[in-house]
């Protein structure tokens, strides 16, 4: 009768108690350097990011990634500036493919200009992309005038890249709560306990 018992307070502890699978994030910082400044060739340039970790399934399903950066690049050149941002994205064995639309950068007479941008991705066949157990790179395409100068130097000679995050936003691998773990144990140590009796008893 107890054994009965011991084995359905093991079953529910199975059947009846919820498994954890709450959102989770991680984060990872990136930075995009431009230096020594870079020639422009009138169509789109892309300058790649430091890399940073794909993201390993054994965590649990990937819900979407996105990245947000910002920061000022130094532009030398044609009579006015003419500088915009062509495309922001994710580099995978050679290929970009795009998060982030183009953007109009802009710029003061000095050929300071101010770059940012954000976007999110949950499409199924892109967040495959960055899922793994190695790396990649956040690509940044700027394009302008052809011959145009880029850098991350600033008036003052000082290189300070663009920053910026990826982000993954995810839903953890379902493991058993607590409370599941305790009912299992209480219910394997009743059993070994009847077990142990019934043997006794029959000696």
């Amino acid at each position: 009768m107890r054994s009965r018992l011991f084995a359905g307070v093991l079953g529910a502890a199975f059947a009846l108690s919820p498994f954890a699978a709450h959102a989770a994030v991680i984060t990872q910082n990136i930075s995009v350097d431009i230096n020594p400044a870079s020639t422009l060739d009138g169509s789109t340039d892309l300058f790649p990011s430091s890399s940073f970790n794909e993201f390993n399934s054994s965590l649990g399903n990937l819900n979407s990634v996105s990245y947000t950066f910002s920061g000022d690049v130094r532009w030398t050149g044609s009579a006015s500036p003419n500088l915009g941002l062509g495309s922001a994205g994710f580099l995978y064995a050679g290929t970009a493919f795009l998060v982030g639309s183009a953007t109009s950068i802009k710029c003061n007479s000095y050929g300071n200009c101010n770059v940012s941008n954000s976007a999110t991705d949950n499409f199924a066949f892109d967040l495959t992309l960055v899922t793994g157990t190695g790396s990649t790179v956040f690509d940044l395409g700027l394009r302008g005038n052809s011959g145009d100068q880029v850098s991350t130097k600033n008036s003052d000679n000082r290189d300070i890249p663009l920053t910026g995050t990826v982000t993954y936003n995810y839903t953890p691998a379902a493991v058993p709560e607590p409370l599941t773990i305790s009912l299992f144990g209480a219910g394997l140590a009743g059993a070994v306990t009847m077990r142990r009796r019934k043997k006794a008893a029959g000696a």
